[in-house]
């Protein structure tokens, strides 16, 4: 059994797919993954992943660019079809390259008709795992992905030697408006009153950002760290605070100590993010989530009186 597996983007929505892949390919001889460039190296190091395509997600417009994909798709002689990403996009390929395989995703209407039974407001694993069962694949793993073997050295990485806290002060730039939590900078002050260092890991958007920040930034090379990287800092830290972005959910399912601040435009329900050990606070516009607050939640993890 040959299976291919489409996860296109983003990155929260990758990491939330590692424990279906894990999943799939149990129930397979071989696993592919049909993705985009920036998540190429993430499922290269998966264990559960034997081939990758690249996507380019080039318009319709270029057609002997989508021909060439068909063609090398077609190679592979694919049994199978575990479509992840469930947009318009590969409802298209669907259509265009997998009309004859057996197919999973909200189009297999007549396949396998999931769009009717996963509800559209319900937590992004639970759509997942019942996406998978109603394929005949046992959901064992969806639901808690495991990433033990997401690794990196990172001995180069000059880490506070004494406790600390990680923030992800950054978002996707087009909510920026509404996702980005304005007290990061007044959080290190009250941190570093309190001898708690504070690191931030800044991503590619937030490169320009970091000379403004008080704490202490994490690069590599002056690049933004990788995601192995960003694992394994994550591992260490003693508390997450962030965002909603796709690194907190490297974080919950790292099983960090944290927090993320939502504004009321999201349901945290949604987005699987929240576990026993990493919370969530919310406010209708997300500049209102109080900085006692938060700093309240950091001192009763850490102990700190």
């Amino acid at each position: 059994m040959h299976s291919l597996v489409i996860k296109l983007s983003s990155l929260g929505d990758v990491i939330q797919s590692f424990g279906a892949v894990a999943d799939i390919a149990a129930t397979s001889d071989r696993t592919t993954v049909l993705t985009t460039s920036p998540y190429q190296g993430l499922f290269s190091q998966c264990p559960h992943v034997d081939g990758i395509i690249i996507d380019r997600r080039l318009s319709l417009w270029h057609g002997s660019a989508h021909l060439a994909l068909f063609r090398e798709l077609r190679r592979l002689d694919i049994d199978r079809v575990i479509d992840l990403q469930n947009t318009r996009r590969t409802a298209l390929y669907h259509r265009l390259f997998f009309s004859a395989i057996p197919f999973s995703g909200r189009s297999a209407q007549r396949n396998n008709p999931c769009g009717d039974r996963v509800r559209r407001h319900d937590p992004i694993l639970d759509k997942l795992a019942e996406q998978l069962e109603m394929a005949q694949i046992p959901a064992h793993r969806t639901r808690q992905p495991d990433l033990s073997w997401l690794k990196a050295d990172i001995s180069a990485l000059p880490l506070p030697s004494m406790p600390f806290v990680v923030l992800f002060a950054g978002s996707s730039v087009k909510a920026a408006s509404y996702k980005r939590w304005p007290s990061y900078h007044a959080l290190v002050d009250a941190l570093a009153a309190r001898d708690i260092p504070a690191v931030m890991i800044p991503g590619p958007a937030e490169i320009d950002e970091v000379s403004a920040f008080r704490g202490q930034v994490l690069l590599s090379d002056h690049k933004p760290l990788s995601i192995p990287q960003v694992a394994e800092v994550l591992r260490r830290a003693a508390f997450v605070v962030g965002n909603d972005t796709g690194l907190m959910h490297l974080a919950a399912h790292l099983r960090c100590y944290g927090l993320v601040l939502f504004s009321g435009m999201i349901a945290p329900r949604q987005t699987s993010v929240q576990t026993e050990r990493l919370g969530v606070m919310q406010a209708a516009q997300i500049g209102d989530i109080e900085l006692t607050a938060v700093l309240a939640r950091i001192e009763k993890a850490l102990g700190v009186a």
